[in-house]
């Protein structure tokens, strides 16, 4: 929910103060043709509705919660690595900007639209994903400096927030074939090694998550599984090896690790030999409606770090959570809906009764204003109708059958 998310609502800093928003995007992930086996028909409606539906998101997020920055943690189009390459010098990066225009291209623009850029906001996306460009042995240097070229170095730091943000390439610094394509990622580990200033704390920003031992649990915020299964296949490995995240981990010196990839919410703590300190990394949720979990957010990061603060104190906070708080935490209800509900008046139940129905038996939270309002649902919520929107169903005065699947998800929170 928005204004559950709502900084103020969550925020513990000091009175006075003024921390600087950050929101971190997971996954994108635009669908395209090569996303599904499905006929022009589907694809087209698919395509059509979860741009939609991230745009829209995109523009609540701006619009209610007002991020300063705005950071995306790869896997920007979902076909990205797989579309067409045109012949060109990987010398000049600025001469690929004049290709022909491809598919690849299309995608592009694409994203270009549903991720408009807000005014006066700071949108970072060049940090990619293994959709975007491979994993490992198959990011080759072509794929590489297309992303590059149009999205940015994808291995780089920022100063935000008096914090130094680091997003780090880690899928081609797993490269073991071609030296070029790791080359600027090393150079980046070195330069973080040799300069580290306790002043700016470092906030790490990777893809692919970290390594940890198999069957660590993610905790309590997760939807599936109790863990991130420790798999590799054509193109994807779910975790860094070992060795590398150890380097990664005592080159960036982070206080906080932040990772995409996986999709779904997933908290564990690594441990720093060498500095004898505890990092937590979040791997945080896909902004998607496509990838497999029912409840998609961003990660909200809250930043205060005025000169003089001394370096125990905390500089930062964030935030995760979902419309299912609103309902005792059970994300799944079974409901019987009785046809002499004097409400009715001898109709038949629509979905504006179910909306009055869980508001008022089943929501446990007093602020019914973040569920309802108008008699219908509060702008940020998506209502589904057997998996389809309810846009194509009549919305409130559907009527609701037998076995009815009906579903609500909150398209902003912060997890």
């Amino acid at each position: 929910m928005v204004n559950r998310c709502t900084w103020s609502q969550w925020e513990n800093w000091e009175n006075g103060t003024h921390p600087y928003h950050v929101a971190l995007i997971g996954d994108p992930q635009l669908v395209d043709k090569g996303t599904y086996n499905r006929s022009f028909i589907l694809t087209a409606l698919t395509n059509f509705y979860t741009d939609k539906y991230m745009k829209r998101n995109w523009k609540y997020l701006n619009n209610q919660l007002h991020p300063q920055s705005l950071i995306f943690l790869g896997d920007l189009l979902d076909c990205g690595r797989d579309l067409e390459m045109k012949k060109y010098k990987t010398s000049n990066l600025e001469k690929l900007k004049i290709l022909k225009r491809t598919r690849w291209i299309k995608e592009y623009k694409r994203f270009d639209n549903v991720f408009f850029q807000p005014p006066g906001v700071k949108v970072i996306s060049t940090l990619p994903g293994n959709h975007d460009i491979g994993f490992s042995d198959g990011v080759t240097l072509k794929r590489l400096n297309r992303f590059r070229a149009y999205f940015g170095e994808s291995s780089s730091s920022y100063t935000i927030g008096n914090h130094t943000f680091v997003l780090l390439d880690t899928i081609s610094l797993s490269n073991t074939v071609n030296a070029q394509v790791s080359k600027y990622t090393k150079e980046l580990l070195e330069d973080l090694k040799h300069t580290y200033d306790e002043d700016y704390p470092r906030i790490l920003l990777s893809h692919v998550p970290l390594f940890r031992p198999a069957n660590t649990p993610c905790g309590p915020n997760r939807e599936k599984n109790t863990s991130i299964k420790l798999e590799r296949g054509f193109e994807y490995q779910n975790v860094i090896l070992p060795n590398l995240s150890t380097i990664v981990l005592e080159n960036v010196r982070p206080i906080a690790v932040f990772s995409g990839d996986d999709h779904d919410f997933c908290e564990v703590q690594h441990t720093v030999y060498k500095y004898n300190t505890i990092v937590i990394e979040r791997s945080i949720k896909s902004f998607s409606m496509a990838m497999g979990i029912s409840q998609p957010g961003v990660q909200l990061i809250s930043l205060y770090n005025p000169s003089g603060k001394k370096a125990y104190e905390q500089t930062f906070q964030t935030k995760i959570g979902g419309l299912e708080a609103l309902f005792g935490n059970q994300r799944v209800h079974n409901i019987y809906l009785s046809l002499t509900d004097p409400i009715l008046n001898g109709a038949s139940p629509t979905i504006a009764y179910l909306i009055h129905f869980l508001s008022q038996n089943l929501m446990q939270d007093s602020r019914k204003d973040l569920f309802i309002r108008d008699n219908t649902v509060r702008p940020g919520i998506l209502v589904l109708i057997n998996n389809e929107d309810w846009e194509l169903n009549d919305q409130t005065q559907y009527i609701i059958q037998p076995k009815d699947r009906i579903t609500f998800i909150s398209t902003l929170h912060g997890g």
